[in-house]
């Protein structure tokens, strides 16, 4: 094997899993240590229905205490064997290191192990040779290995082991970058894909709920996706002593990756109701390609309907999926982004700009906005006639046939930025007509002076991505990306981890004006029971806490959209999951001579 980085974690499994066409999937060989089952669960993990559709993939997924992966492959075979042979390989590490076992450091000799036996799957020395390199039970590695991991169903940990995996960071040192496979590395694309839904899908994975994507394979992206989404919502350690000690296992939502029809029984445990069931009461993120698990809707409490995802890297095809996403909760009500989500995402697209479409770059001015050049289209050219190629998953971004005009050749950056805006509009909440109303008053109060509440909106979301602006600046202005010479492997990552910043600090003004709101300053206290020595506790006496009021400048201070009722209802639930306190919420209106008009 190459040279890997020394947090190269040992695996506890290997498993080679191929496609037989009389018994379907299984598992053709296999190496564990001796407290690793793999019979029975990681051949249909590994194997998500609709993979023959696609010539390879990545499947992330849990197994017990582990974390896996696996390498899939699709080859051209006879006919004898329905023209194909479908095979994977994949290992199991464990959950431990507050890493979600670092498997995706394994990924790429995976997908080598995976083409070299593709075609003879009883050429299995690579994979005997893989084991023995990175087996667990080995040396030093295995003594470290063969301790029990922090698996889903250990309770008696409590509040410790859940803080080791809420801690998770992506952070990385300036002469650093992440590992190539790093599931983080795909922010961007998920940005891409969800456009201002990021926004209220952020802000469900606070208030950890289950959470499932249904889409079609490759289902790479969207395990990537489910890891992205659990990042990006986790609460950071700073933020920790603003929290009431009970909120400890709030801090991350815990992502399951690949799920499938074999999963239902977990998925459908019921909530209990006792906070020490730690395994029942927090929520999770996952993905499928199973529609079965979409039509249950007591398995999950928000499902994501995700259009089909290209497998390139970002900027490679800087191309757009056909639809949005949908968001869903599981009464079928679907939730939109509000219009302050959309400021900040025209803030935020703006400045990614040159990333998602590195091709027009040249394009760009000295400020980074798009120019009225014509784009070059010698590559590629799209109409709206009924025969253009409205399947194509590569199409870049802006110039799908939805986007496009009878000539697009003649259109700027700027326009398709413009088409792009106006089509972002059906994912937004309309403007309700007490906002509406409140406008035309201020604006006849004020003689025709614009809404200053809209403005500060709309500063604060062009001040939310300053510290992006400065580094895709810099970035560009080295030529490391678009298009330029420099060495983009030294920054990659650095991108990615920005935007997760800038979305942890959206949760900190969250936390800070609920602190505040709910009356909690300082140290948190620790209400609740205390571990004795005896393992049974002392129970200590808890407050009784007077409803809080919060009002649309409340809401606004949090980041939150004053005229939404969907914020408003967040605002409410964040503060009683979090802080234990009932909340009553009052929403933007107009008034006149202190009468609520609307």
């Amino acid at each position: 094997m190459p040279d890997q980085p020394d947090d190269v974690p040992p695996i506890a499994a290997v498993f080679l899993i191929k496609f037989d066409l009389k018994v379907g999937y299984t598992i053709a060989w296999k190496r564990s240590i001796s407290e690793v089952t793999v019979d029975g669960g990681v051949e249909f993990k590994s194997l998500p229905s609709g993979l023959h559709n696609v010539k390879d993939d990545l499947v992330y997924f849990i197994q017990d205490d582990y974390a896996g992966i696996s390498a899939f492959v699709n080859r051209p075979a006879a006919e004898s064997e329905r023209n194909a042979h479908l095979v994977a390989v994949g290992v199991l590490v464990p959950l431990n290191n507050s890493r979600l076992g670092r498997g995706w450091l394994h990924a790429e000799k995976l997908q080598e192990l995976a083409s070299a036996v593709a075609d003879d799957t009883s050429k299995t020395a690579p994979l005997e040779k893989f084991w023995e390199q990175w087996r667990s039970d080995k040396g030093k590695q295995g003594a470290s290995a063969s301790k029990s991991p922090p698996g889903l169903d250990q309770r008696k940990s409590g509040h410790s082991r859940i803080r080791a995996l809420s801690t998770l960071t992506i952070n990385v040192p300036a002469e650093q970058s992440l590992p190539k496979f790093h599931p983080s590395l795909s922010i961007l694309k998920c940005l891409d894909v969800f456009g201002p839904l990021i926004f209220p899908l952020y802000r469900a994975a606070l208030l950890r709920p289950r959470i499932l994507l249904i889409g079609s394979a490759p289902v790479r992206f969207p395990c990537e996706f489910a890891y992205d989404l659990s990042i990006i919502s986790a609460i950071s350690s700073t933020l920790h002593s603003s929290l009431p000690i009970e909120s400890t296992p709030l801090y991350r939502l815990k992502p399951l990756f690949n799920v499938g029809v074999h999963d239902i029984p977990y998925l459908s445990r019921p909530r209990t109701g006792d906070a020490n069931d730690i395994e029942s009461e927090l929520g999770w993120i996952a993905c499928t390609t199973d529609e079965i698990l979409a039509m249950k809707p007591q398995l999950y409490d928000l499902l994501i309907e995700l259009p089909p995802i290209t497998d390139d890297k970002p900027g490679s095809h800087p191309g757009r999926v056909r639809k949005w996403p949908k968001l869903k909760t599981s009464a079928g009500a679907e939730i939109k982004a509000t219009r302050r989500d959309l400021r900040r995402y025209k803030a935020l697209y703006s400045v990614l700009r040159p990333l998602l479409h590195p091709s027009s770059n040249s394009h760009l001015n000295e400020d980074g906005i798009s120019s009225t050049a014509p784009i070059d289209q010698s590559t590629t050219s799209y109409t709206d006639d009924e025969d253009a190629d409205t399947n194509n998953d590569h199409l870049p971004l802006l110039r799908h046939p939805n986007y496009v005009t009878k000539n697009p050749a003649a259109q700027t950056p700027a326009e398709e930025d413009s088409q792009l805006f106006s089509d972002l509009e059906k994912l937004t909440e309309p403007r309700s007509w007490t906002a509406l109303a409140y406008s035309g008053f201020m604006w006849w109060a004020a003689a025709g002076e614009p809404d200053s509440s809209e403005e500060e909106e709309q500063r604060d979301a062009e001040d939310s991505v300053g510290e992006l602006a400065d580094v895709v600046g810099r970035l560009v202005d080295e030529g490391m990306i678009g298009g330029g010479r420099g060495d983009a492997e030294k920054t990659r990552g650095l991108v990615e981890t920005t935007i997760v910043a800038s979305f942890h600090r959206m949760t900190a003004g969250l936390v800070r004006v609920g602190a505040e709101v709910a009356g909690v300053h300082g140290e948190r206290p620790d209400i609740g029971v205390e571990d004795g020595d005896d393992g049974e506790g002392e129970e200590a006496v808890e407050e009784e806490l007077e409803a809080v009021d919060v009002d649309t400048e409340d809401l606004r201070r949090m980041g939150l959209d004053g005229w939404s009722p969907g914020d408003a209802e967040f605002a409410q639930r964040f503060l009683e999951l979090y802080w234990g306190r009932e909340v009553r919420v009052r929403t933007a209106g107009l008034e006149c001579c202190g009468v609520k008009i609307c």
